[in-house]
């Protein structure tokens, strides 16, 4: 019965969730419409996002490489919600993370992270403070657009492959989650290759809009 109600709670808010995903996706699109995207950094990511693309089209999907990423971060969010962690199995056919106990953050966390693409962010933030990060600012936003294409394409791919993970949270509270924190997330990764986006100014346009859209869905279910 308690899963049942588990189960219902979670499609209730992964339909609540919709527009939610829907607004933050329009208003990210139409930001980068109206920034001047390649015309700075904003060239060099999409030339990352190109470059890796083509690889996975032409040339070898890196399974393996997103495999690890992929169990290292259920790890991860499972340390951090003080699971144990007993054993970790990557192969290019999939993997396995055996953790103690679990919750939907560490179920959804490698779907919600971009792995690599966060590893490059913090190896980048070090060089500024040493002072050295000027000498590679092209190579840092070239990594992260072909970071996050690999995050993004695997994901998709993964996804489609009926994970367990997604299955046992629920496949409409999953990808409604996964869907928005992933629309998120790239609005931050494009503020840093293009200073135009401004994060914040996104976060707060988007609140409004969202919470504009509900109040009309409101109106016209009650009124």
């Amino acid at each position: 019965m308690i899963a049942i109600l588990e189960k219902g709670s979670k499609f209730l808010i992964g339909v609540l969730f919709v527009p939610a995903a829907y607004v933050a996706g329009a208003v990210l699109w139409r930001s980068v419409e109206s920034a001047p995207f390649f015309s700075g950094g904003g060239a060099y990511f999409a030339g990352g996002v190109f470059c890796y693309f083509v690889l996975h089209t032409l040339v070898w999907e890196p399974t393996w490489f997103y495999v690890l990423g992929h169990e290292l971060t259920h790890a991860f969010f499972g340390l951090l919600f003080r699971a144990k962690v007993s054993r970790v199995e990557i192969s290019a056919a999939g993997g396995t993370t055996t953790l103690s106990k679990s919750n939907f953050l560490i179920s959804l966390g490698p779907y919600l992270v971009p792995f690599y693409t966060l590893i490059f962010m913090v190896a980048f933030l070090v060089l500024r403070m040493t002072g050295h990060a000027a000498y590679f600012v092209k190579p840092f936003l070239a990594a992260i657009g072909f970071t996050w294409a690999m995050h993004l394409v695997m994901t998709v791919k993964f996804i489609r492959m009926d994970q367990p993970d997604i299955i046992r949270t629920g496949q409409l509270f999953s990808l409604v989650v996964i869907a928005l924190v992933n629309i998120v997330m790239l609005a931050g990764v494009l503020s840093v290759a293009v200073p135009q986006l401004e994060f914040k100014a996104y976060v707060w346009e988007s609140a409004l809009r969202i919470r504009q859209a509900y109040q009309s869905i409101f109106k016209q279910l009650f009124f």
